[in-house]
């Protein structure tokens, strides 16, 4: 199998200097964390064509972490966006990670985003056997 290089772009919202823990898992790998500098994360690992990656998601407490106004619009969230996806340096479209990743929270409710504001997990599939049949995929 060959392997390709996979990066995820993340940013992070805080609240009082807290983040949301991320840890992924790519096909049966070892689960690995991602780490935070400047309110960003850099997924950069290796990946083996069809494969996946798992995202897990937590540290979110939704009583403490999500601060409202009287208006009750948000002001402060703990959060993890996804702002973008290469495979072996192609860019994956937006228009795929903004609609299509799916969050599945700990209340089992699935939500298409790619803002995360809950815990729960995330699964990127590269179902197709090469670079070029999986950015092509992923136009569709």
């Amino acid at each position: 199998m060959n392997k390709y290089n996979v990066k995820l772009k993340l940013e992070f919202g805080s609240i009082n200097g807290k983040f949301m823990n991320v840890e992924y898992q790519i096909n049966s790998s070892r689960v690995k964390k991602v780490l935070v500098s400047e309110n960003e994360g850099l997924l950069d690992d290796e990946i083996s064509l069809p494969g996946k990656v798992r995202l897990f998601f937590s540290n979110k407490d939704n009583a403490t972490d999500t601060i409202v106004n009287e208006s009750n619009e948000i002001v402060a969230d703990l959060y993890v966006k996804i702002l973008g996806i290469t495979l072996d340096n192609f860019d994956i479209p937006q228009v795929y990670i903004q609609k299509n990743l799916k969050l599945v929270t700990e209340k089992n409710n699935q939500i298409n985003t790619n803002y995360i504001g809950f815990n729960g997990t995330m699964e990127i599939p590269f179902d197709q056997n090469s670079v070029f049949k999986q950015i092509n995929w992923f136009k569709k």
